[in-house]
């Protein structure tokens, strides 16, 4: 039986870290143990391996279009506009979608206003279907409050002390002297900043590849992905057109496939959070990949059980290898938190060649060389 679905887990052990600066720590309430805990979401998770995948290719984001548009004196935003085209690596994997698109204007000279409508609307259902990365178990994973902090530059002379009254205005030094008399305050070069929560603990991520549309795009009379004019270029760049089961498709040439499959495997093992503060890095070092085709499997490999300790119920970290459709690779690091735990030096590159290989397996193209990839 051919499988048409492959299905990665990681784990992650992060250390006082922040997965979001726009607002505060994600978080999330769990009823069950009465705790909240921290989380990356979906989008964020997908567009770090997007980015992590690209940035193996040495490839660039498809353009896209931003679409503003000015009413009675007002700047609104309206939908953005993508290429819907496969050869820009970023839309084959992490799809598309475009809606048709109206346009307003006035003939010159013509009070009369002519409107035209795209038709078409093309959306595509990325391959890739994407968690966001929670605790392993409510009781493996935890808000950290960071205490208040200070920014101190009392032993600097070169900072400007800057006071204004209530309405804006800037005070002269006279008029500065004369309130902190009276109010009996002083003016200090040092700044109390408040904490914030911070992630901690053991966390996963799954990412489901449908393996069928990774490296193919449906050609449909229905419900279309892309273009007539996007399906003729494909075809003069070589992508070849598959006749199978579930109907018509473009895959990509297969000089493509080693050089995407590499980066695919690479970035969905090595991804990282690129949108931490700078005072808040964590490495999120991986301590165990799991790789099968069997959904049922994946969650009882890398999972939490809870342990009764001196009366208190606490998380355990389990990392189990005994099931026959599942390949667990583990880092040397694990072995801080599991003792008997199984692992090797060359985990990460093992766990990268497995998924490499699954895909190219998939497409009988582990015997193919690939060509030089051009920037897009």
């Amino acid at each position: 039986m051919k499988n048409d679905y492959l299905i990665v887990r990681t784990l992650r052990k992060v250390e006082f870290t922040v997965f979001c600066v726009d607002a505060d720590q994600k978080q999330y309430y769990d009823k069950q143990f009465g705790v909240k805990l921290p989380y990356s979401s979906g989008q964020q998770t997908k567009r770090s391996i997007m980015e992590s995948i690209l940035n193996v290719l040495n490839l660039r984001h498809a353009p896209i279009v931003y679409n503003f548009e000015v009413n009675k004196d007002k700047l609104e935003q309206k939908e953005i506009t993508q290429p819907c085209d496969p050869t820009y690596t970023d839309q084959l994997i992490g799809g598309w979608m475009s809606t048709p698109a109206k346009k307003g204007g006035k003939n010159d000279g013509d009070d009369e206003v002519v409107e035209t409508t795209d038709k078409n609307a093309y959306k595509r259902r990325s391959p890739f279907s994407i968690s966001a990365m929670t605790a392993v178990h409510p009781l493996l994973a935890s808000l950290v409050n960071e205490s208040k902090m200070t920014f101190d530059r009392t032993d600097s002379n070169d900072e400007i002390m800057v006071v204004r009254d209530s309405k804006g205005k800037e005070m002269n030094e006279d008029a500065i002297k004369a309130f902190l008399e009276k109010s009996n305050s002083k003016l200090t070069k040092r700044k109390l900043i408040q904490g914030k929560d911070r992630a901690n603990g053991f966390f996963k991520l799954d990412v489901a590849i449908d393996l069928r549309k990774l490296f193919r795009v449906p050609i449909l009379l229905h419900d279309m992905e892309m273009s007539e004019d996007t399906t003729k270029k494909l075809k003069s760049e070589g992508w070849t057109e598959i006749n199978d089961n579930l109907g018509t498709w473009l895959e990509l040439p297969k000089k493509y496939h080693v050089q995407f499959a590499e980066a695919i495997a690479w970035g969905i093992v090595n991804w990282k959070i690129t949108s931490n503060q700078s005072r808040t890095y964590d490495a999120m070092p991986v301590l165990s990949v799991a790789i099968s085709h069997r959904a049922d499997e994946i969650p009882n490999v890398i999972r939490g059980e809870i342990d009764e300790i001196d009366g208190k119920i606490r998380g355990k970290l389990v990392v189990d290898t005994n099931y026959p459709n599942t390949k667990v690779y583990s880092t040397n690091l694990l072995k801080g938190y599991l003792k008997d735990a199984e692992t090797s030096y060359t985990a990460i590159d093992d766990a990268v060649n497995h998924i490499k290989n699954a895909i190219l397996d998939y497409y009988g193209s582990n015997d193919k060389s690939s060509g030089d990839l051009e920037l897009i």
